[in-house]
């Protein structure tokens, strides 16, 4: 989690961002903020908070080779 903090707060994010063929985000600022938001004092094995935890990091991979 920290590695991900650390990483949104200094990237410039776009406005929007295909994560996958059937997934847009269109506003990934708000996408960020919400997910984290939720994940920061919750139970990481939560199957919910896992697949929140997974859009993140696959949001990360996907800034971090643009």
């Amino acid at each position: 989690m920290e590695q991900l903090e650390a990483f949104f707060k200094f990237e410039t994010l776009p406005k929007t961002i295909r994560l996958d063929s059937g997934t847009i985000v269109p506003d990934v600022e708000a996408f960020v903020k919400l997910n984290m938001d939720r994940l920061r004092d919750s139970d990481l094995a939560n199957p919910v908070n896992a697949g929140r935890l997974d859009r993140l990091r696959k949001l990360k991979g996907l800034l971090a080779n643009a």
